[in-house]
């Protein structure tokens, strides 16, 4: 979930907040540049309308844009809290759980997390899996 509303199809949110912003400021000195025009006596009344409805509509859009992006990202950060929240629950519940788990229906659920534990030659080990995706932690092992 957190994948699906973070990007999606439609790339990075941050980015494309940034691009929208821009898109208002550079408006903005559009706008202003065909006032200046219009002071000037270079544009007509009728023209500078125009051409403003046409801005208006551009600053229309991106604020729909920023405001749809703002949404997602909220819903995301919701989304992490969550996660957080449910992993320290799962986190809690697992010793007792795993124990009442046959050895069979452990293997089942490692397999499930495509846990895997390697038991390197210098008596270190290595984990990885679905929940800690990139993190090999080392560390040694006493006998």
């Amino acid at each position: 979930m957190i994948e699906f509303e973070g990007g999606g199809s439609r790339g990075n949110p941050d980015l494309e907040m940034e691009a929208w912003l821009e898109k208002l400021a550079e408006a903005e000195r559009v706008r202003d540049g065909y006032h200046e025009f219009a002071a000037k006596g270079l544009m007509t009344h009728e023209e500078l309308g125009t051409k403003l409805e046409r801005l208006e509509d551009t600053r229309s859009a991106a604020e729909r844009e920023l405001g749809t992006l703002r949404r997602k990202k909220q819903c995301v950060e919701h989304l992490e809290r969550d996660k957080e929240t449910l992993l320290a629950s799962y986190a809690r519940m697992a010793p007792e759980a795993l124990e009442a788990l046959s050895a069979e229906e452990r293997h089942r659920l490692y397999r499930m997390l495509r846990l895997r534990v390697v038991a390197n030659p210098d008596r270190s080990i290595e984990v990885t899996g679905a929940l800690v995706p990139g993190f090999t932690p080392t560390e040694t092992v006493l006998r």
